[in-house]
Formats: C-alpha cells, structure tokens, sequence
C-alpha cells in the first residue's frame, strides 16, 4: 500500500514538523533501519548515506527530511522492536513453537533487536533532558537499540530456550528450528542483510546505559506469561 505508507510516513511526519516549528516546539519523530541499504559491514552510523530498497523504507526516509526542517527534532532511528503488546517477531515465534514441530527462519539477516520498554525510557530521558536543560543543543538524529546484535535465527533460537525454562510448554525446541537464506523465503519488500545500527553518539550525548537485547526478551517473555 505505498500511498498510504507515504500519507503516514512522510507527509504526516512533515504536517507534524510544520505546526512544532509554528509553535516552537520540540518534536521527537521515530524512525527505521530501512532507511539504510544492508550492505555495509558494519553497524551503521547516523552520518551514513542512506539508500532505503522498499517503498516503507524509502517513505520513512523521506519522513525524515521533512522532520529535518524543524531545528528543534530528535529523530530516533530503531529497529527489530519487540514487546508484550502487539504483533512482533518474538510474539509469532513464542505462538509458532506451540503450534509446530519445527521452523525455518532466516539466518543471514543481521540486526540489534529494540524493546519497546528500552526505547520509551529512553525517550523519556531525552524530553526529560530537554525539558531541564534550557540551553539544550543537541537536536538531530540518533540511533537507538539494544546491546548486542544478532540474525532471526539465533533470534528465534533464544526465545525458543528461554520459553522452555520459563515452564512454556513447546512442540518445537530449538533443535527444530533450522536456518535458511533469504534468497530461500522471498518477501514483498526487499529487507537489509545488515540492520546493525550504532548507538554510540546516543549513550555519549545522553550519558545512557542501553541493556542487552537478551535480557530484554527474558523479560518480555516474563510479562506475556
């Protein structure tokens, strides 16, 4: 659906820039990995040329030029978000090893995974900092997720584990949940192989402490149980 993919991911981003700055708002916009292309070797970094493949990963970028024309933005690129609500990879996995006796899962795509809890603390932490400090200057773009890094199928692999220890009754144990190619489970939209992002000039400028993704899903699983 790319037009409504760009009506919500670039041109309300840019109805939103445009009354914050009328108003002298700050304006704090969230943003993705797809903006990047997936082929660098390492985590990117927010001064890497972006060159998204998919029409969301296009809109979101566009997104982001229109949030740029208000001075006063945090744009906070995040990728792999999981949490208790919603729909998310660590929710379908949980159902799928209940429901199935084996899986196949890509394990050549790359990326760090973000809690949703991780990245609302740390947006509260930035209004916070902006609210408190009056002469605030740092507006820009940010990178933001957990610790670590991993593909889909370690992914898928983990939560499988931590599932099992947590007393959840599994048809499919992480023996059964086998690796593929991308090339064997083609998609609409083309995804990065590399969705690593750096969160350095995040953890400096905001003297924060980001918990590792594993962590993160232990906890998760917690809730949902």
């Amino acid at each position: 659906e790319p037009e409504l993919a760009y009506q919500i991911n670039t041109v309300a981003p840019g109805v939103l820039a445009q009354k914050a700055k009328e108003l002298d708002i700050p304006l704090v916009h969230f943003s993705t990995d797809y903006v990047f292309d997936g082929f660098k070797k390492e985590p990117y970094l927010e001064t890497d040329p972006t060159n998204p493949q998919s029409i969301y990963g296009k809109t979101k970028c566009e997104g982001e030029e229109k949030v740029r024309r208000h001075p006063k933005h945090i744009i906070l690129r995040t990728s792999w978000v999981f949490g208790s609500h919603g729909n998310n990879f660590l929710k379908t996995i949980l159902r799928l090893i209940m429901e199935k006796e084996s899986l196949k899962i890509v394990g050549d795509q790359w990326g760090s995974p973000a809690s949703s809890s991780m990245l609302a603390d740390v947006t509260f932490k930035i209004v916070d900092r902006i609210f408190m400090d009056k002469n605030f200057d740092h507006y820009g773009t940010y990178h933001v997720t957990n610790e670590g890094d991993t593909n889909w199928h370690q992914y898928a692999s983990l939560i499988a584990s931590e599932a099992m220890q947590l007393g959840i009754k599994v048809k499919c144990e992480p023996d059964h949940i086998h690796p593929i190619f991308t090339s064997d489970y083609p998609t609409a939209a083309k995804r990065p192989l590399n969705s690593r992002l750096n969160t350095d000039k995040l953890k400096k400028t905001f003297m924060l402490e980001l918990p590792h993704w594993k962590s993160e899903v232990k906890e998760v699983l917690r809730e949902i149980i």
